[in-house]
């Protein structure tokens, strides 16, 4: 298994695991099987993306969620790795879709900076993190890194 399969591995596995499993995460609103919610987040050039906008460009979704495209070296890696290989996920039918509670701007920023043409989408609030119950609350919530 190549490090980029290793990768989406992980990342797949992390994001299918039962969440209610996991300690400090916020409590999940949705379970695995469920519908996924509707949402309408912001992205890198400030557009408002919904859902069912990105569902229409390929067949299968991964909503992957990142600490910070800004300051976490390991989500910048991912994020790189999965522009190096956005061919063949699109060949396999799979649309990435990043979701991060930084600021659009810095967003903008890294889609920018690392040349990166997949959807990242902005989710200061947390709102849909918080949906899907992966946000660790054990970080202070006036830490940069919440």
């Amino acid at each position: 298994m190549n490090r980029f399969s290793l990768s989406v591995f992980i990342t797949l596995m992390f994001c299918m695991m039962p969440l209610k499993a996991a300690k400090n995460l916020a409590e999940p609103i949705i379970l695995i099987g469920d519908d996924a919610p509707a949402f309408v987040l912001k992205d890198a050039t400030v557009k408002d993306v919904s859902f069912g906008y990105i569902q229409k460009k390929q067949p299968y979704t991964a909503l992957i969620f990142m600490r910070s495209v800004d300051w976490c070296r390991y989500c910048i890696f991912q994020m790189n790795q999965l522009q190096k290989n956005l061919d063949r996920l699109h060949d396999a039918g799979l649309e990435p879709v990043v979701v991060s509670r930084d600021t659009q701007e810095a967003v903008k920023k890294a889609a920018d900076k690392y040349n990166i043409s997949y959807t990242l989408l902005s989710d200061p609030e947390s709102e849909l993190i918080k949906t899907y119950g992966v946000l660790d609350e054990r970080t202070d919530k006036d830490s940069e890194h919440y």
